[in-house]
């Protein structure tokens, strides 16, 4: 841990910045304490296995959107080609604009507006079918809406990923990103499958998609939000995040006085720092010398 001090330490001063004294607490626990890590916890521990649910129905559902507006392109009124590139288009611009959406309002965020927008679009396209039967301005309105349901359902789709990824701990994000994933996986083998239903149920299929998004879209507001915290790297951090929104981690709580540190690292944290100020800059002028 001190040699991975120096470098960072040393690439902060090249880069002129400095780096926080406290961002080396959590390091300092796992050197000290080890770690054992188990992927049932994610089973044993209900705050865990509670959130991993959240995460598959969060997948099944946006993919499920997803990949039903995806094959359903041949059926829009039209030329075929010219919707498949529309749809393309729209496809490319929502992955585009799904990383600078998230960082500016949040992964969570995206995931409430988007899902909702979708469900009210599909829901909408089959009220007018119904209202204004056979009416040329209706077929070419579904278009245009189903345009705008692909373009949301992008976004949410592909940051999914990312948002996971974020919500559970180093120790079992691997295994509650593959497992989260099996419900986008499931969504693909359905959504082909619901284009052999028969014509007439085609609507109420459409609808109930719509209201499976609006459903899931309230399941995700209740969801935290991963915009700008520090990566999970505890059980005990994560179950903490999901209760109260705050890892005790964060520099900035830390700085504010708003997080109440272990006893343990509470009374080394003076001594600790007080020596590291005179280690970094002995080690740093030897670093420099190497390089």
């Amino acid at each position: 841990m001190k040699k991975g001090k120096q470098v960072c330490n040393l690439i902060a001063k090249v880069n002129k910045k400095k780096l926080d004294k406290t961002l080396w607490e959590r390091a300092k626990i796992y050197e000290e304490e080890p770690q054992t890590f188990s992927p049932c916890k994610l089973f044993t521990k209900l705050p865990l296995l509670h959130m991993l649910l959240n995460c598959i129905a969060l997948n099944f559902t946006n993919s499920l959107v997803f990949f039903f507006l995806s094959f359903n392109v041949t059926r829009w009124f039209g030329n075929p080609f010219l919707n498949q590139t529309l749809s393309g288009l729209v496809e490319l611009v929502g992955c585009i604009v799904a990383i600078p959406a998230a960082s500016y309002f949040g992964r969570r965020t995206i995931n409430v507006f988007c899902l909702a927008i979708c469900g009210s679009l599909l829901i909408v396209n089959e009220v007018l079918k119904v209202a204004f039967v056979g009416q040329l301005w209706v077929q070419t309105a579904e278009v245009v809406i189903n345009l705008v349901a692909k373009l949301a359902a992008s976004p949410s789709f592909n940051l999914l990923f990312l948002y996971v990824a974020e919500l559970f701990p180093t120790s079992l994000r691997s295994t509650a990103s593959g497992l989260a994933n099996t419900g986008s996986r499931l969504a693909s083998v359905i959504s082909p499958l619901m284009l052999t239903i028969p014509i007439h149920l085609q609507p109420a299929i459409t609808a109930s998609v719509g209201v499976l998004a609006l459903l899931v879209s309230v399941l995700a507001y209740f969801c935290p939000e991963t915009k700008g915290m520090s990566m999970l790297t505890s059980v005990e951090e994560a179950v903490a995040f999901y209760k109260d929104g705050i890892v005790a981690t964060d520099v900035e709580d830390f700085n504010n006085n708003e997080v109440e540190w272990s006893p343990a690292i509470q009374k080394e944290k003076e001594a600790e720092i007080n020596e590291e100020d005179e280690e970094n800059e002995s080690h740093e002028i030897i670093l420099i010398k190497n390089f």
